[in-house]
């Protein structure tokens, strides 16, 4: 689900605990989508970002996030 477009974090639950497994699992996929982002088809990627997001958040920040999700993981 997208973020919501007021800037707002939306709902979230700082209290939620994963498995271990289930994180490591999740830190794999982030970090899969991580690299495709970094890929090849890097300057179409963000030219599709910049259209769904607008200009309040990069490709370059999507991609911070998403390390610093993986880190938050490990």
């Amino acid at each position: 689900m997208p973020a919501p477009r007021d800037g707002s974090l939306g709902s979230h639950s700082p209290g939620v605990r994963l498995d271990h497994e289930d994180a490591a699992e999740l830190a794999k996929l982030l970090t899969v989508i991580g690299d495709w982002l970094e890929g090849a088809d890097a300057p179409v990627l963000a030219a599709s970002w910049r259209r769904f997001a607008g200009t309040g958040h990069d490709i370059d920040e999507l991609k911070a996030d998403l390390g610093s999700f993986v880190a938050a993981l490990s």
